[in-house]
């Protein structure tokens, strides 16, 4: 059996005992040779550890005796283990000492072989360790090629949504995302869209579930967003309009897909008349806040994906200068922790701190990283925030 890079694999077997030596490598020739293994016999640990030094990589499968004048094989194996943690661990005994040989199991030992050793029952498990082992690198194999295409998919994604803050007078937006740690890519949708000096838009959405299957739809709600044309021009826009326009779309586009669904708000902030639209399907609201508190602004609205039908309504409020206005996905919100729980007033808490500060995302964000603690998101975090 040949290793990754085309060379024999080895079994090693250790072993104080010449003659145990020689009669296993006799027994074990024809055998080795049909799997294409080299064998090596090492009387005692240490010659065995320097010849690892050099041929570790190809040291598949190791068989040691318990009871070695040298070294107690137990100690060797958890030395090995530890070291070179690929290799398959085999403990050969003729003695019962139960603490011994538990010392070896916690190295993982793959198979325990009482002397005298039955020659099919030590074959089978010499194969069976080969096979275990393959695996293992199978896996090894696979995970990087995954993570390898789970980078690729990420730059996409990353480059599909990047969203250059547009400069509109009267107004600072910030802008935060951070994808799902471990996969890399998620279901966070955001755009923000310029319709002339004073206005524009911004929209947030979260797609159910985690992974590649959410990161589609946000590429299909970029398309969508792309798509949208007329409605952004003159003072015919409004959050209604484009959020039933686009849910209409994404209800075409899902039909085959009815378990997806997508949360989603959208804002369109006027500086020149101190106003903010706001439009929801089935997200979490929008605040605005100033130095007199924090207001939520809830409004009714299903989540998109669910009916094309459905006519969006909006909600108009007035806003003054200093005001800033925050949404985000809740993967804020998220934690395992039950001494580091997150609900609304925590996050009211955070934006009332945010705002007497320039940096309204960064204060924010560094605030909840003081209750979260070391534990990292769950889930796609975004948040956006606008300063007028």
């Amino acid at each position: 059996m040949d290793d990754m890079n085309g060379q024999k694999e080895i079994l090693c077997i250790v072993d104080d005992e010449p003659q145990v030596l020689k009669a296993l490598s006799r027994e074990l020739e024809d055998f080795c040779s049909g799997l294409n293994l080299e064998l090596r016999t090492y009387k005692g640990p240490g010659a065995c550890k320097k010849a690892l030094a050099e041929d570790a990589s190809r040291t598949a499968v190791l068989i040691s005796d318990l009871r070695m004048a040298e070294q107690s094989g137990s100690d060797f194996l958890l030395e090995v283990h530890r070291d070179y943690p690929d290799i398959e661990l085999m403990l050969l005994t003729a003695y019962n000492d139960i603490q011994e040989i538990q010392k070896a199991i916690s190295a993982t030992l793959r198979a325990l072989i009482t002397k005298p050793w039955n020659p099919e029952i030590l074959e089978a498990e010499i194969e069976n360790a080969l096979s275990i082992r393959r695996m293992r690198q199978d896996n090894r194999e696979y995970i990087h090629k995954l993570n390898r295409h789970l980078d690729i998919a990420a730059d996409f994604q990353k480059n599909l949504l990047e969203t250059r803050i547009p400069d509109v007078k009267n107004a600072r937006l910030e802008l935060s995302y951070m994808p799902h740690q471990a996969l890399r890519i998620g279901g966070d949708y955001y755009d923000v869209i310029k319709l002339d000096d004073n206005r524009f838009i911004a929209m947030l959405g979260d797609v159910t579930g985690q992974g590649i299957r959410p990161s589609f739809v946000t590429a299909m709600l970029k398309v969508i967003s792309l798509s949208l044309g007329s409605p952004r021009q003159g003072d015919q826009v409004t959050t209604g309009g484009l959020m039933t326009f686009m849910n209409k779309r994404l209800c075409q586009v899902l039909q085959n897909a009815s378990d997806i669904l997508i949360t989603f708000s959208i804002i369109l902030i006027d500086t020149e008349h101190m106003s903010l639209s706001i439009s929801n399907a089935g997200h979490l609201p929008v605040y605005t806040i100033n130095s007199g508190g924090v207001t939520e602004h809830k409004i009714e609205g299903p989540a998109m994906g669910f009916s094309s039908g459905v006519q969006y309504q909006q909600k108009d409020i007035p806003l003054k200068h200093g005001d800033a206005v925050a949404v985000y996905t809740d993967g804020l919100l998220e934690t395992k922790s039950k001494q580091s729980k997150i609900n609304s007033e925590v996050i009211k808490k955070f934006f009332r701190m945010a705002v007497m500060d320039e940096d309204f995302n960064e204060t924010f964000l560094k605030q909840l990283k003081l209750v979260r603690g070391e534990e990292d998101f769950h889930d796609d975090v975004t948040l956006l925030s606008v300063r007028v």
